[in-house]
Formats: C-alpha cells, sequence, structure tokens
C-alpha cells in the first residue's frame, strides 16, 4: 500500500530561540520549504562555498542571530541529503518590482493584468494604510488611531490572503514530490494551511503545527502566542464581513501591546525562551486592559520607549490591584528559575583596534554632504553607510559621528516614513567599492582612478578615498554631454 504524502505546516517566529525546535523537526521530514524567495547565494552558504556571516550580511534580515543559527541548522540538514528549498512567490515579486524601480522604472510601466500587479497595489495599500498609521499614533486621537489600527488591519489581511494563495499555488506540486515536507510559515499565515489542503487535494495530508507549542505548555500556559492585533488581522483574513463587538478591544489593546513588547531579539545565558516569555508576559498584561483602560494609557505611552511604557503600564494595573509584570527581581534566577532576560546591545567600534570599513572621519562626511546636492545617484538599499546629520535614529550607532549602516531596509523605511524620506535626510558614504562603481557609472575611466597611485604623493587608505569623492564631485558638475 503506497503511503499518502504529508506536508507540515510549521508555524513560529523567527526567533533564535526556534531554531532548535524547527532543526530537531526538519530532520524527520524529505524537503524543507522556507518563508523566503530565492537569493543568488543561498546555495553557496549551504555548501560551505560562502562563510554564514558573509551570506547574512546580504541579506535584509530585520533578524539576524535567528538567520545565523538558521543557516548553520540548514548546512547540517544539507549534508544529511534533506532537500531545502526558498519558496515565497509574493516576496520573490517585490523583490523584483523594487529592482524594477531601482533600474528606472515606474508604476505607471508595470503590467495591469500581471501578478506583479496585484503584489504592487497590495503593497502600495497596505503601506499607505501603515503609514497613516504612524501619523495618527503620534499626534492623532485615540479613537481616530483605532480606526487607522482597524484600516491597517484589514488591508494587511488582504495582502496576506494574496501572498497566502501565491505560496499555497506554488508549493503544491512542490509537496506533492515528497513523503514528508515541511513548510516554515509565519503564524499569522494560518489560513495557508486550508489553501494548501484546496490545492493538493487527497494527494498530500496537510496538518497545521504551532513549532512552540509544547514550550508554551511546558511553562504552565495552555494558550497561543497570538497578540491582540494578530487577532485582528486573523479574523479580518477568515471573517472579512464579519466584524465583531470585539474589534474595538482588539484594536484598543494592539496599540498597548505594540509599545510594551520588546522588539530587539534577546539572549539569555540561562533563559532558553526569552521571546515567548516575553509575549506571554504581555498578552497576559493586555488582556486585563477594557476599552477606557486602554484609551487613558495610551496618551501617555505613545511617545515614550518600551522600558518606560512598561513601567508605566505596572503602576497603572497596580492602582486598580491587577496583575501587572513581574518586578525586575523576579526575573532574576530565583525559586522559580526565572531568568533575567538580557537584550542584545551593539559593541561600539574601537578606532584603536577595530579595522574600519569606511574612514570614519569628518573630511569624507564633508566631502559626502557635497555630493548629494550635486546629485549623486542613490537609492537607499542594504549595505550602505549613511550619515544621520538630523539625529533622526534614537538608537546610539556603533559607529562614530552617527554614522549608520543600513542592515534592515524596513527598519530604517519605519524610522524615516519612506525610502524617498531617508534619501531626503540621509547622506550616503559610498565604500572605496561602491564609490568605485559611480566613477564608472559617470564615465570616469580605470586609468583615471589609476592616476591616483601613479603619483608622487604617498596616501594613506582614507585619502584614497578622498580623492576618488572629489573625482566623483568633479565629474556629477561637468555639463552633461
Amino acid at each position: 500500500m503506497t503511503m499518502l504524502a504529508r506536508a507540515t505546516l510549521v508555524l513560529a517566529e523567527h526567533r533564535p530561540e526556534t531554531v532548535p525546535h524547527a532543526a530537531a523537526l526538519m530532520r524527520d521530514h524529505d524537503a524543507v520549504f522556507l518563508e523566503e524567495p530565492p537569493d543568488a547565494f543561498f546555495q553557496q552558504m549551504l555548501r560551505g562555498d560562502l562563510p554564514v556571516e558573509e551570506y547574512v550580511l546580504t541579506l535584509d534580515a530585520e533578524y539576524p542571530a535567528f538567520i545565523h543559527s538558521m543557516c548553520l541548522a540548514l548546512r547540517e540538514l544539507s549534508v544529511l541529503g534533506i532537500a531545502i528549498y526558498q519558496v515565497e512567490p509574493y516576496l520573490e515579486h517585490l523583490v523584483a518590482i523594487h529592482e524594477f524601480f531601482s533600474s528606472g522604472g515606474s508604476p505607471e510601466t508595470l503590467d495591469p493584468h500581471h501578478v506583479q500587479y496585484e503584489v504592487y497595489l497590495a503593497e502600495k495599500q497596505a503601506t499607505a494604510a501603515l503609514l497613516e498609521f504612524y501619523k495618527t499614533a503620534t499626534s492623532g486621537s485615540f479613537e481616530e488611531t483605532l480606526e487607522s489600527v482597524k484600516r491597517f488591519a484589514r488591508v494587511d489581511s488582504r495582502r496576506f490572503l494574496v501572498r497566502d494563495h501565491m505560496r499555497a499555488e506554488a508549493l503544491a506540486p512542490m509537496i506533492r514530490r515528497f513523503k514528508k515536507s515541511y513548510i516554515e510559515a509565519g503564524q499569522i499565515h494560518y489560513v495557508l494551511w486550508r489553501m494548501l489542503r484546496q490545492n493538493v487535494g487527497n494527494s498530500v495530508t496537510v496538518r497545521p503545527h504551532f513549532l512552540m507549542g509544547g514550550t508554551v505548555k511546558s511553562l504552565g500556559i495552555s494558550r497561543h502566542l497570538y497578540g491582540p492585533g494578530d487577532i485582528l488581522t486573523l479574523r479580518y483574513i477568515l471573517h472579512p464581513d464579519l466584524p465583531g463587538p470585539m474589534e474595538d478591544l482588539l484594536a484598543a489593546r494592539a496599540l498597548i501591546y505594540n509599545k510594551l513588547i520588546r522588539k530587539d531579539e534577546t539572549v539569555s545565558p540561562n533563559e532558553p525562551s526569552p521571546h515567548i516569555r516575553d509575549e506571554l508576559e504581555v498578552i497576559e498584561v493586555v488582556k486585563q486592559l477594557t476599552l477606557k483602560d486602554c484609551a487613558d494609557l495610551f496618551y501617555h505611552v505613545r511617545r515614550v520607549t518600551t522600558e518606560e511604557a512598561r513601567g508605566f503600564v505596572t503602576q497603572y494595573l497596580k492602582s486598580v490591584s491587577r496583575k501587572a509584570f513581574p518586578c525586575p527581581e523576579s526575573n532574576k534566577r530565583g525559586s522559580h528559575g526565572r531568568n533575567k532576560m538580557t537584550p542584545m546591545k551593539p559593541i561600539p567600534f574601537d578606532p584603536l583596534k577595530d579595522l574600519a570599513p569606511i574612514p570614519f572621519e569628518s573630511r569624507h562626511v564633508e566631502l559626502a554632504k557635497k555630493l548629494k546636492p550635486l546629485g549623486l545617484p542613490w537609492t537607499p538599499h542594504v549595505g550602505c553607510f549613511v550619515w544621520d546629520a538630523e539625529g533622526t535614529i534614537e538608537v546610539s550607532s556603533p559607529f562614530p559621528h552617527n554614522i549608520y549602516f543600513i542592515l534592515s531596509l524596513p527598519r530604517f523605511s519605519s524610522i524615516f516614513g519612506s525610502i524617498e524620506a531617508m534619501r531626503e535626510k540621509l547622506v550616503w558614504l559610498p565604500t572605496w567599492h561602491q564609490a568605485r562603481l559611480l566613477c564608472r557609472k559617470l564615465g570616469l575611466e580605470d586609468k583615471e582612478i589609476a592616476a591616483i597611485w601613479n603619483s608622487n604623493r604617498p596616501l594613506d587608505p582614507g585619502d584614497e578615498l578622498q580623492v576618488i569623492y572629489e573625482k566623483l564631485a568633479d565629474a556629477l558638475r561637468r555639463p552633461p554631454s
């Protein structure tokens, strides 16, 4: 009797603590389908031809520690003969759209009958709703902000439906080829389970699996890891025409939840599940809040840091004799085995012993500042050093002089509001390699650059880049031929 093919839709967030659980489950499958678009360097990394550290730097990784740990695990699985694929057509189309725009294309030239146009519209609408939420949450009333939360959740739910539909169609013929398939997905993609079942029919048995469900139960809690914002979005996904009485309350709790949850990757030598503990604690806190509670808290927490918001909410709940966050002492190892969670903190660059990737000197910053009004072509992207002259970024940089490195484009875009705002407010500091590519783009011949080293003047590395910046400025000043 032929065994029916099986597929496990594994639902979990991208956190370092999930990797050991995911890797163990992946070993029991013949193929792994990752929730990411194909990229040119992935197979090189799997084969060991490209160091994992270098591979992570090529990515727009919001959670680099997770990516690093997962890559190491995937390498081991690949050696065992487990097939590993990157399958996320929506994001693949989105990357292609960004490349199309970067090369001079415009929305008007997109084919309205092509699937990429559907992706473009979904992203455009979701981004517009998100930016409107950011604006309203900063200066609008509580009621206006609630409406913006619900509006974004509705638009985002439609985007997830488009994304999951595309992925289900792409995965269906692939998982039929393997006896056991592991499908990676974020928890918000629960509906992908239904879509996969519709696409494969009776040829494959598909079941959902919450990866960290066992860990949650081991903590003595029998509940899911969905925050109020995710629950609201899932309600719109599953029942788009049935907004219930909980709609406003979920949106209000989501506002407070987003201010309380710790967003940075967290590591702890003694705590194996720091993010899950944090998420469960925040969920337990906000589910006590009424609509009036959220309204009272909103105006106090919307412009403060996460830790300040936690302190304020704790005081508020204690004042009405309700359960608050554990006090700092209870987060240390004690009678209940609890541990203090330590956020990952950047280690500052040390100019005395570290090798600088670019010269962090004022002369280069001033030259780069002059290149900008001359029309230096730049679209913000991963891998760029930038100078935040206005101090818009609140988090301190590990580099001197307010110089930052763009590792996560979405993170920078959310800080400034848009890619165009980044271009306007930041000053790009091209690396030596980027500057050389710009020289070619602006028509400077290689022999002109080579003349820099043929002169009798001794040059240190900083002098070389300064001269190239100066040549770029001269090229930008020339009238077009």
